[in-house]
């Protein structure tokens, strides 16, 4: 899908908005701060060869990446409730 924004580096914050889950690959320092601003909004975070960052969720694949975004309370967050917040498994 393409968000046409004319924004520049701000149209991350309008992606970030957007989904509910966030998927980051790789560890340039973009996806560093799409990561930071995706956790200080709540919004879960799946890493895939990414940053190590406390609260992100990692996926050796990109099929299990789809997978846990997809169904994350079956595999990436066996312990969690529906009730709890959409965050990246403790």
């Amino acid at each position: 899908m393409s968000i046409a924004t004319g924004l520049g580096e701000a149209r991350n914050l309008a992606i970030i908005r957007t989904v509910d889950v966030l998927i980051a690959i790789d560890g340039l320092h973009g996806a560093l701060s799409e990561i930071g601003s995706a956790l200080k909004m709540g919004k879960r975070v799946i890493g895939l060869r990414t940053w190590d960052v406390n609260g992100v969720v990692v996926a050796e694949t990109s099929e299990m990446a789809v997978a846990m975004a997809r169904h994350p309370l079956a595999v990436s967050c066996p312990d969690r409730t529906p009730a709890d917040p959409p965050r990246g498994c403790p």
